[in-house]
């Protein structure tokens, strides 16, 4: 999701958001430097519990998810198995959770989503007559829409699964799409059709109020039974668009 001042920038005032998770005891880093605008720079940065440059050169080993399997465990999952925590994630439709021992994923691939994502075979079905085949399912699931969104999956699985909670020390991820297209209204209805799908600012604001409401609803949920549970509800980057008026891009 884009900073508070991108956000004020935008004519979306923010800070009333910010101050209910103050109230919540939630600490809000007016001065972090931390989003990307790519989900392998934010998810591999965050493993790793570094900050890295984005005009550098970096390692596939440490982009996610390349990054679960190179020796040696990464500093985030060094600092949990320290303090005893149990690491959940939940994946969005376009980047899916990947199994790992140390992970429990809250969504599942189906045996189509793991061959159609996987880079090798990509490779060889664009050399093979199998090309156009795969273009069209490939499409057939980046155009279907989840009608519910990632944060309210996860809620609901908390709402099933009190007993978890009540483990304490979890450690949750949710890849949240919003505010990526495709957008909803500020009350988290999908938009119809190609709306859905179209890129100005109102899209975007309206889709972050309704992460920010869902987010504020699961916490207090949260609260009342694990109050020492860490969520990070991940919003993809959203997009970026050009400023009609000095063709310069402007991100988001």
């Amino acid at each position: 999701m884009a900073s508070a001042k991108v956000y004020n920038d935008l004519g979306f005032n923010i800070d009333s958001h910010i101050n209910k998770f103050k109230d919540l005891n939630y600490q809000y880093l007016s001065e972090s430097k931390s989003s990307y605008y790519s989900t392998q720079y934010t998810i591999g940065s965050i493993f790793n519990m570094e900050n890295y440059k984005t005009d550098t050169l970096i390692e596939e080993k440490y982009f996610y998810p390349f990054n679960l399997y190179k020796k040696g465990d990464s500093n985030l999952f060094k600092v949990l198995n320290h303090y005893g925590y149990k690491f959940w994630f939940m994946g969005n439709q376009f980047s899916k959770c990947e199994n790992n021992f140390q992970i429990t994923c809250l969504d599942q691939k189906t045996p189509l989503n793991t061959i159609l994502f996987d880079e090798s075979l990509n490779v060889f079905f664009e050399k093979s007559f199998m090309k156009s085949v795969v273009h069209f399912l490939n499409f057939k699931i980046f155009s279907h829409t989840e009608t519910k969104t990632e944060i309210e999956k996860f809620s609901n699985f908390i709402k099933i699964n009190k007993d978890i909670l009540k483990e304490k020390n979890n450690f949750f991820w949710i890849h949240n799409m919003n505010p990526h297209h495709p957008h909803r209204d500020s009350e988290c209805n999908l938009l119809d059709g190609a709306r859905k799908y179209q890129l100005n600012d109102a899209n975007y604001i309206n889709s972050t109020k309704c992460s920010l409401k869902l987010i504020d609803q699961t916490i207090k949920e949260i609260n009342k039974i694990d109050p020492n549970a860490i969520v990070v509800f991940q919003g993809d980057h959203g997009y970026s668009k050009y400023n009609n008026d000095t063709g310069n891009e402007k991100n988001f």
